[in-house]
Formats: C-alpha cells, structure tokens, sequence
C-alpha cells in the first residue's frame, strides 16, 4: 500500500490560499506528514496526497467572460512545457519541487485557476487544477488549462522564481494546443496563434534563441495543431521520451453522460471521482497507476495518474453540443506503457465523433502504432502531418474519425 504523506513545502497551504470567491468551497485536509528524507530515501514507493474535499463541488466554469457566458465550455487546453538547469547537483535533486506553494498559488491566480488536488511520489508531483493539470518534476514544468484560461500568463512567474528561489536557468520552452471551440472566447494572449507566438517571444529570455512556430494542418478547417519551441542549443532534445496528447470532440452521449453527477448525491468531489474512474473503466488504462480524480458538479472530470516517473491525465467536458475529452501521456522504448493497450482503451472509454492525435518524439516507434491501434476501433485516418523541431524532435498529427457515422441515442 502507498504511503500517504505530505510535502514540507507544501504543508502550509491552507485554506487561505484560495480566493474569497473559493474560501467557501475547499476544506484542506491533512492525512499524515513525513519527512523529506523519509521519502527520498524510502527503497519502496512513497506518495503524497492532499485533497480539497469540497462543499459544494467547485463547478465549471470556474472563470468566465462575458463572450464566453454565451457559448459553452472550452474543453481544449493549452500545454505549456519548461524545462531548467542549474549548476548544483544537490539544488537538482528536488529543484523545482522546492518552491513554495504560495509561488505555485500566484502562478495559478494569473492564469486564473486553482488547485483542488495533488498527489506526488518520488519522482514529481501532480496537481488537478480547477481546469486541468500542472506537474512539477525537478527540472520541468508541465501545464495544461482549458476554459479561458490565460495560460502563457505563467510563464514570467515560473521563470522568475525558478531563477531568484531556486537558481535554475530556462533552457527549453514548448507550447501546444489543438483548434479552439470557442475561439471567440479566448481572452489575450490566447486571441489567435500569431498573438500567442507574439507573447511567447517577448516572454522568453533571449538564450533561448532557436526558435520554431508551426500549425500543423488537418483535412477539417476545424482540427489543426499548433507547436512553438524555444530552445538554448540547437543541437539538444530534451525530450528522450515520448509525449501522446489526444483531443476528441462528439463524444457518444452515452458515454459522455457518465461524466454527469447525481443531483444532490451529496460527494465530495474527489469521492464522485473515484466512481467515475471505476464505471468508465478509466482505471483500466493504466491499472498500475496511482490515479487522482476529481468529478465537477454538475458535470466535468479531471485525473492524473502516477507510474514511476511517467504521468498520464484526462479531462473531460460532456456537455452535448461541445463535448470534449483529452488523453495525455508520456513514456519511453524502455517503460513499460502499452500504447496499442492505451490507444483502444480511450477509443472504447469515449467513442469520439473526431479524434486527433499529436505524438512528440524522437523517432517513429510510437506514431506509427496509432493507425494500427485505433482502426479496428472503427477509426479511419483522414489525415497526417509531420514536422521537426529543435528540441523535441518530430511532431506527427494525426486525425481520425469514425467509419460510419454514430447513430442518435
């Protein structure tokens, strides 16, 4: 059984870091604490849990504009990735896991969301935000946010206390994201892709001067991938493993009406999560994973999982007319992450109307499984693009759809 406990760094978060707007939803709880040197030390895994049980259940949207008030949840996320170095090996050993959570609060409130769940183990610490994920390994940084969040928006905070707190340097930057839903909706910096590159570039440091922008285009106006990396050395891949995001749109109602909670069921959110998880066969994806689940109310789920050093996450906005659901992960030739297993289980688990897949990696080993995996789902690959970036290697964006179309429930 996992050891349950508590980061030193992270133990003085109560409830005063959430907003006034928020102060009523979230209760910290404390299961047990340890010490930092029990769990670095510990031969067997050791986990850190803190949870948000809420009273009511936060709901989404937890942020919104006015424009937005007038179309639906945008379920696509922006991804942004940072990685660091610094010059002492014993600062690396926990690097950015050391910051203060109050430096990760200040982060989260520019980019307008917050925490309702965390989980960490040996290697990195997972945070289910409001509106999706943020994970936090020793060297890098990894965010995604969906609705109208102002993602990029975190990145002059991340750099600036991974420098005065921490004396780690940024050396790589990329950032991702599919099509907006609501396009409309997005607020600067997230007004188009031109304007995002724009704020990215006056962001960064000037080291990080091998730079990239590209849409990787689809056969549908309505699916395109966008990729910006920024990196110090042209010649380095930061990235020895693999990333896997996939985006899915019209998801079968049935299906996506698992992500609905009972009127009045009276669970925390994290309790309507597990359950949501077990029905959905969410748990099934990964079985060896430590998962983190949080069920929205009315409607809305989010997790991360845990395996060794590998992350995997999903969320999901069910609502008809704008259904949306991503899976992400990362792996290596080396882990042990089946992804033809992964691949058919999302498929089965969401039975997308449309389905885009965005693999990042040093070779071909992973994308070209897709195809393979997904088609005896009753997948066709429509269309495939393919490009190269300093710092990570290739990009390959595939999208998908099914042979017939699905029948109305």
């Amino acid at each position: 059984m996992a050891t349950i406990i508590i980061l030193g760094s992270i133990t003085r978060m109560l409830t005063s870091h959430l907003s006034s707007k928020h102060k009523p939803y979230f209760l910290l709880t404390l299961t047990l604490t340890l010490t930092l040197t029990h769990l670095y030390k510990s031969k067997s895994p050791s986990f850190l849990s803190l949870t948000f049980p809420s009273s009511p259940t936060p709901q989404k949207p937890v942020f919104s504009s006015m424009a937005f008030a007038f179309s639906g949840f945008e379920g696509f996320e922006k991804r942004l990735e940072l990685h660091f170095f610094g010059d002492h090996p014993a600062m690396l050993q926990l690097g950015l896991r050391k910051l203060d959570f109050e430096c990760i609060q200040q982060t989260l409130q520019e980019v307008q969301c917050t925490v309702v769940s965390a989980v960490g183990n040996s290697y990195f610490d997972a945070y289910v935000l409001s509106e999706s994920s943020l994970f936090v390994y020793p060297t890098k940084i990894i965010i995604k946010t969906c609705g109208t969040t102002q993602l990029l928006k975190s990145m002059t905070p991340l750099i600036f206390y991974a420098h005065t707190h921490l004396g780690l340097t940024l050396s790589s930057c990329r950032y991702t994201r599919g099509n907006f839903i609501f396009p409309l909706s997005q607020p600067f910096p997230h007004t188009s892709f031109n304007d995002e590159v724009a704020y990215i570039e006056t962001t960064l440091p000037p080291n990080l001067c091998f730079r990239k922008a590209s849409t990787m285009p689809s056969k549908s106006s309505s699916h395109a991938w966008h990729v910006f990396t920024a990196t110090a050395d042209s010649h380095a891949l930061y990235h020895h493993n693999y990333t896997l995001e996939i985006c899915m749109t019209d998801l079968d109602p049935l299906h996506a009406g698992k992500f609905f909670r009972r009127p009045g069921d009276g669970k925390s959110g994290d309790s309507a999560g597990r359950e949501m998880t077990e029905l959905t066969g969410i748990d099934g994806i990964n079985p060896h994973a430590l998962v983190c689940d949080f069920a929205f109310d009315p409607c809305g789920y989010s997790m991360n999982g845990m395996d060794g050093e590998w992350y995997s996450t999903i969320h999901v906005t069910p609502e008809e007319g704008y259904s949306y659901a991503s899976f992400e992960c990362v792996g290596s030739r080396s882990s042990d992450v089946d992804v033809v297993h992964v691949l058919r289980k999302v498929v089965q688990i969401f039975r997308p109307g449309a389905m885009s897949v965005s693999t990042t990696s040093l070779g071909n080993e992973v994308w070209r499984k897709v195809a393979g995996a997904v088609e005896p789902m009753g997948m066709k690959l429509r269309s495939c693009a393919m490009d190269q970036f300093p710092d990570s290697g290739s990009v390959v964006f595939q999208t998908f759809s099914p042979l017939r179309r699905k029948s109305t429930h």
